[in-house]
C-alpha cells in the first residue's frame, strides 16, 4: 500500500512539475517583448501631453520659464505670483482662457478653455464626447460632467457642459507616481 502512495505522489509531482514548465514564456522573451513596447508608449504618451494654444505647441513637460515666455507673447494673462519670506515667486500664468499653474518650480497643470486650442488628437472646445471617446482609447467613463484620459504620468481631464460638448480641457500632472 505505501508502494502505491509514493508512487502516486511522485506522479503527480513529475505531472505538476511538466504542466509549471508548460505555457511559460521565457525570461527573456517577456522582457525583450516588455522592453520593445516601452519606447513606443512613452513616445505616445509625450505626445498626447502636447496641444496647440494660438498657434504655439505647448506641453505638459515643457520648461516652465519657456512656458510663460509663450503665454506672454500670445495671451493677455499675467503671470502670478506670491510672496513667502519677503521673497516673490511666479506659481503660472493666469488668463481668461488659460491657467497655467506650477508646483515646485514646475509644471503642474494647464487648464484651457480657449477655443483655438486643440489637443494632439484634434480635440477642441466644442468637441462632442463621442469625439473625445474615439480619439482617445484609454477614455474613462464620465462621472458628472467630466471624462477622465489617465496616462503614465498625467491625465488629459475633458469638461461637457449640458450639450455634452467641451468646454474646458485640463492637462494634470499625476504627481502620486
Amino acid at each position: 500500500m505505501s508502494k502505491r502512495i509514493v508512487t502516486s505522489i511522485i506522479s503527480i509531482s513529475a505531472i505538476v512539475l511538466t504542466l509549471m514548465g508548460c505555457g511559460n514564456i521565457s525570461d527573456t522573451a517577456s522582457s525583450a517583448a516588455t522592453l520593445s513596447s516601452q519606447p513606443q508608449t512613452k513616445e505616445k504618451n509625450l505626445a498626447d501631453a502636447a496641444f496647440e494654444y494660438k498657434g504655439n505647441m505647448l506641453s505638459l513637460f515643457d520648461d516652465p520659464n519657456t512656458v510663460i515666455d509663450i503665454l506672454s507673447t500670445c495671451d493677455t494673462g499675467e503671470v502670478s505670483t506670491y510672496l513667502h519670506f519677503n521673497k516673490e515667486y511666479f506659481d503660472g500664468y493666469h488668463s481668461p482662457t488659460i491657467d497655467y499653474t506650477m508646483s515646485n518650480e514646475a509644471t503642474f497643470m494647464y487648464s484651457i478653455s480657449d477655443e483655438s486650442m486643440r489637443t494632439s488628437n484634434g480635440i477642441s472646445i466644442g468637441s462632442t464626447q463621442e469625439e473625445v471617446i474615439a480619439a482617445y482609447d484609454n477614455a474613462g467613463e464620465r462621472i458628472g460632467n467630466w471624462i477622465l484620459c489617465d496616462f503614465e504620468d498625467y491625465y488629459i481631464i475633458f469638461y461637457f457642459d449640458d450639450d455634452d460638448k467641451v468646454y474646458k480641457i485640463e492637462y494634470v500632472i499625476n504627481d502620486t507616481k
